[in-house]
Parts: structure tokens; sequence; C-alpha cells
């Protein structure tokens, strides 16, 4: 992940499913919440993806090595955050796949329970309402054939949206 001079926001999101999305992004901290996400998302690196576990557990473990490289090639004084998509039950269904978002999210966080990392929690519906495929493609974020990773990756800017306006969430996710 490039330098991009001072500490930066690096967000790794999951958007768990039959097929995980994933998404990192990082963008220099200061410009963020000088520019705010839009005006940051020219200079700001990215990556999206997809992967399909043959369970819960494969999904959580190929995450949770992203998430572990992500980490390792951070700066020190990076701000790294973890987070994953909620999931609100709105349909009655049989398909063993509709709770994976809840299987994914409890197996995470009793994976990193008691190493004093943490993940962030967002619903579904406001980052697909928020950033939509009309906003990806004008920011030039836009990937084919990652629908999944489109997915995770409006859940990533979202949470820069969310950090770059909200002082309560930065203060409780970095201090500052």
């Amino acid at each position: 992940m490039p330098v991009m001079g001072g500490p930066a926001l690096v967000v790794v999101w999951a958007d768990p499913g039959k097929t995980t999305g994933w998404s990192v992004h990082r963008v220099n901290i200061s410009e963020l919440l000088a520019r705010g996400q839009v005006g940051a998302v020219s200079r700001m690196w990215w990556r999206v993806g997809q992967f399909t576990g043959s369970s819960t557990s494969a999904s959580v473990d190929s995450y949770l090595n992203l998430c572990r490289a992500v980490w390792e090639k951070s700066e020190e004084e990076d701000v790294v955050v973890f987070g994953c998509e909620g999931f609100t039950l709105m349909m009655n269904s049989t398909d063993h796949w509709l709770l994976e978002p809840v299987r994914f999210l409890a197996v995470l966080k009793d994976r990193l329970r008691g190493t004093g990392v943490g993940v962030e929690v967002q619903g579904a519906s406001e980052a697909k309402k928020t950033i939509t495929d009309v906003r990806l493609k004008s920011w030039g974020l836009y990937q084919a054939g990652t629908a999944h990773g489109r997915d995770a990756q409006r859940h990533g800017l979202l949470f820069l949206r969310r950090y770059a306006s909200q002082p309560e969430l930065r203060t409780r996710i970095s201090g500052s």
C-alpha cells in the first residue's frame, strides 16, 4: 500500500454470504478530514475482491488472512479498522445461506475475542442506498465482475464518510 504522507485510515470490510466480498481502502486521515470522503477518493488506494468459502470458518479464515496482510503492511501510525456488514432478517426462507452473515460475524467476533481488535458493523441498506453503482463509476471506483466486492466497497466508503463527519466515531476508533 503506497505511503501518502502522514497517518492513514485503512478500512478492511467484509460483506459475508455464499460469496463473501471484501474491500480495502487506504486514505490519508488529514486529507479525509479536510476534503471529506468524496473529495478524498481521487487520492485513495483501494482494492476489492470476493471469495467463496467451503464453510463459514473457511470464509472467516480468508478474511482474517486478508486483515493480517493489511495490518502487516500498514504503517505504525495508521488507524486500521476491520468491518463487517450486519444482518437484519427481512424475509422468510429456508435457504442455508440466508443466515451466513450472522454465522460469519459470530465466528469472526469469537476469533477476535481477547485480541483487543474490534469489528465495526453497518447495515446493508444504508450502504446500498448511499453508495450506488452510478456513484462508484463517477468516482472511478467501479470494478465489473465483483458484485459482492462492490458491496463491501460500499461499506468501506460509507465508513470513510462516517469517520470524516462524526467526531465521536473518530474518538472511539483512533482517540483523535
